[in-house]
């Protein structure tokens, strides 16, 4: 049930075009063709500040760690690129959680 709601909430604060997908567990991607890193931060931003704001019921309230990188700015392969996103995630919770990171190359 939490997993539908998270996905809901993505999906809100996503673009028309942009593509959200769970990437197994608790992780999630959300692809945001054409855009700069800074309004990527934006909505990964929004994202953020929307989860910790909504009640998910039994639960109540969780928060959400988020790494952003840019293809093709770190790597031409797509592999690198969400290993990227994956250390700035991890730096994101590292730092204290509940955070936005974004790669240096970013």
């Amino acid at each position: 049930m939490i997993i539908k709601q998270f996905a809901t909430l993505m999906k809100q604060c996503a673009r028309e075009h942009d593509l959200v997908c769970r990437s197994g567990g608790e992780e999630f991607l959300i692809f945001l063709p054409n855009i700069e890193c800074d309004v990527a931060f934006k909505i990964a931003e929004r994202l953020r500040k929307n989860i910790a704001a909504h009640d998910f019921g039994m639960v109540g309230h969780v928060t959400t760690s988020i790494g952003i990188a840019r293809w093709p700015d770190v790597s031409d392969g797509i592999d690198t690129v969400l290993k990227q996103a994956d250390r700035a995630l991890y730096s994101a919770k590292e730092a204290g959680r509940n955070r936005t990171h974004l790669i240096e190359a970013c």
